[in-house]
């Protein structure tokens, strides 16, 4: 069968361009003139991608996609628009109401490239009876309370910040985590304030902080969790360093964390299989990644990687962030739009199981830095230089431990 696409344009001439443009594609695609008329659409079938515009009249954008969130939640929401207002695009991505953001005017191999990509990933995500299997026995880490709430207030039309910070404020073990992150080597910031720290690291880099939370915070003993959480510190660290250092450019402020998410499915493996996954994992130091990730599948059918992307996607954690847990171990297969950020987790993934002198070191795919057009020596260098924590191990100690 046939995948639906929906595209919402307010101009019938860029509607006109992109029905020339999917004419030859194995998609079946439909075209509505405004909000009204898409969810119309969606009323009578089943649509798998909805592409909108934002600046339309009577109902915009961000108005259709919170509605088709809410009522059709399976279709997957991408923005196709020249309106390039960041307060809307990124209110967009906070609350997850759409995957992508493709710039009007558009090439037409890159925004066909880009919709295959988004049902790749969909696919692979989706597709893994495992995956299946762990949700139906409800194995799967449950969306935190706190996590829901925050979403909630985010997709409120006069949603405010203040609601934000008061909600963290009156849960004392997430307020706590807030600020021990937010005081750690790699913010550097020295504030007892959850309003200062919200502020600083913004919302999405919260809702990383209240994932890794769940996820790491929890009753059953992996072995060496630890030295996980070291790792992905340490990660993010030289992820940071790495695009001010070597792209000349902050990274986004709503992906400065990615790093501390990108091993997540190895914890939840542990949650959701405890001993089973401890063996697997305490023999990690005799073997490579390539070894492990076969164990894994042997055992589990699925990577931590998959089981870490759908956890991410399930809580609605915004899709650069999926795709960069989904693709650190294989950065050329991600998409487009988000391979520079895949790429530099990649590189960092890499370096800071190195610097931490295991033997537990994943394969480095050199052609991310020609794609990159970075040096080697120069990321190597830089990954070394970065500052550890303080612990007596040379690391900084897990929140959540």
């Amino acid at each position: 069968m046939n995948k639906s696409i929906l595209f919402v344009d307010d101009e019938k001439a860029i509607l006109n361009s992109i029905r020339r443009e999917f004419f030859d594609s194995s998609y079946d695609t439909y075209f509505a003139l405004g909000g009204h008329e898409a969810l119309d659409i969606l009323s009578d079938m089943h649509i798998d991608l909805l592409v909108t515009d934002m600046r339309m009249p009577e109902m915009d954008g961000y108005q259709l996609l919170k509605k088709v969130k809410e009522l059709y939640p399976s279709t997957t929401r991408v923005i196709l628009s020249g309106y390039t207002d960041e307060n809307i695009v990124i209110k967009s991505i906070y609350s997850n109401l759409a995957k992508l953001f493709i710039t009007k005017p558009w090439k037409k191999e890159d925004f066909r490239k880009a919709i295959d990509d988004v049902f790749k990933t969909e696919e692979l995500l989706n597709n893994n009876l495992s995956l299946k299997y762990i949700k139906e026995i409800g194995k799967l880490p449950t969306i935190p309370s706190v996590l829901m709430k925050v979403n909630e207030i985010i997709e409120q039309e006069d949603s405010d910040i203040n609601d934000i910070i008061k909600l963290i404020e009156s849960d004392i073990t997430i307020s706590s985590q807030v600020l021990k992150i937010v005081n750690s080597a790699f913010y550097g910031l020295k504030t007892a304030s959850i309003k200062k720290a919200v502020l600083n690291i913004g919302l999405v880099n919260l809702k990383t902080i209240i994932t890794t939370s769940e996820v790491f915070n929890d009753e059953n003993d992996l072995f060496n969790k630890q030295a996980i959480w070291d790792h992905s510190n340490l990660a993010n660290i030289i992820l940071n360093e790495l695009y001010k250092k070597l792209l000349k450019k902050k990274i986004p402020e709503y992906y400065a964390t990615a790093g501390l998410l990108h091993d997540i499915g190895k914890v939840a493996f542990s949650k959701i299989f405890n001993e089973e996954y401890n063996e697997i994992y305490i023999g990690a130091d005799t073997y490579d990644l390539k070894t492990m990730n076969n164990l894994e599948r042997e055992k589990f059918h699925i990577s931590h990687e998959e089981l870490g992307g759908y956890l991410l996607l399930w809580w609605d954690i915004p899709y650069a962030i999926v795709e960069t847990t989904l693709y650190h171990h294989n950065p050329m297969l991600s998409s487009d739009i988000n391979r520079e950020l895949v790429s530099m987790v990649h590189i960092a993934d890499y370096y800071a199981w190195k610097i931490m002198d295991t033997k537990y070191t994943p394969m480095l795919h050199r052609e991310v830095f020609e794609y990159l057009e970075i040096s080697e020596i120069e990321c190597e260098s830089i990954a070394m230089q970065c500052t550890k924590g303080e612990n007596k191990n040379g690391y900084a100690q897990c929140p959540f431990c």
